[in-house]
């Protein structure tokens, strides 16, 4: 019973970080480390209730007494709900965009939860040697026709087709990671879940799914025409230059900030640019590890009593954020 109990307490501990109770069959999906049968996570549970440490309300586990929150999230499920079809408006015309590859939803509208604050998160996939130009014309769109509003158009998180592979392996990238829904490109987002194996070790039982109603598209005549014209151009150069200008306003906006800090927060690189200043996975994971630590004593398994070894069971250290 101990080794079914710790895999639920810390991934009911996990969701509570956000205020968001779960469904029994979604715990199992989300279990951390281990697969446990959905009556292994029911037993588990009602051990847990017994002992004063779970709650139960119409279908839904958290570890607070509020039902507040079960209204909270059947709010944000159907607000979610309604902005999936802003979302697939987007992202077909994201597509458009010179090299642009693949078009995936990330954050919060990935889990099928919005409140009334969130954004609508982009991972974008761009052809290789393109990255920066690629984010530079969709961010130039967004700040010129859309005012700067990050509402329906927060594209945060750039890789190319050369690099899927994100090498930040921790519980909360695994998490952004599994949770992607592609709208462009389902092929490639397809390859880069088989590249990210690597999450297996932290959600050995989530399978990340495709939106059945989304098909891959295919290359947009629009976009062929401006790549054919901009072949013109020394694209190499632009890139570089586009990356360039991009570094330096962050290091002046961020000065102060240390390089460490901000090369984690402000990845920057020919093949990846990743915008999250305010640095929520490490924030995450401070607050994650700081309640397990908490856990009364009889619920950790010795090999994992010592954090935070059983948050990065390769040992990899906690930097970077997918949403």
């Amino acid at each position: 019973m101990k080794s079914q109990l710790f895999p639920v307490w810390s991934t009911l501990n996990y969701f509570d970080l956000f205020s968001y109770p779960l469904k029994i069959e979604e715990i199992k999906n989300y279990i951390h480390f281990d697969q446990l049968s959905e009556s292994e996570v029911a037993l588990a549970l009602d051990f847990l209730q017994n002992a004063g440490l779970v709650y139960e309300s119409d279908g839904f586990y958290s570890l607070q007494k509020d039902k507040k929150l079960i209204s909270r999230r059947k709010a944000g499920n159907e607000r979610a709900a309604a902005k999936w079809r802003s979302a697939n408006h987007w992202a077909n015309f994201m597509r458009r965009f010179p090299f642009v590859r693949g078009v995936w939803i990330s954050g919060s509208l990935s889990k099928d939860f919005m409140d009334e604050h969130s954004d609508i998160d982009y991972f974008i996939v761009t052809k290789p040697g393109r990255l920066w130009i690629s984010r530079t014309l969709l961010v130039l769109f967004k700040k010129i026709f859309l005012l700067n509003s990050h509402r329906n158009f927060c594209v945060n998180y750039f890789i190319d087709e050369d690099h899927l592979l994100i090498p930040e392996q921790n519980l909360f990238i695994a998490t952004e990671l599994v949770t992607l829904k592609p709208l462009v490109n389902t092929r490639l987002f397809q390859r880069f879940i088989e590249t990210n194996k690597w999450s297996d070790n932290f959600l050995p039982d989530y399978h990340p799914g495709l939106l059945k109603s989304v098909l891959p598209l295919p290359t947009s005549k629009i976009q062929r025409f401006t790549e054919s014209l901009m072949s013109l151009l020394p694209l190499n150069k632009l890139n570089q230059f586009c990356m360039q200008v991009t570094t330096q306003f962050w290091n002046k906006k961020f000065n102060g900030v240390p390089e460490q800090v901000l090369h984690r927060q402000l990845r920057s690189e020919l093949h990846v640019s990743k915008h999250h200043p305010q640095d929520y996975q490490n924030k995450v994971m401070r607050l994650y590890e700081e309640k397990i630590r908490k856990s009364p004593e009889w619920l950790q398994p010795e090999d994992r009593i010592t954090a935070p070894s059983f948050l990065t069971k390769n040992q990899i250290t906690s930097e970077g954020v997918l949403a």
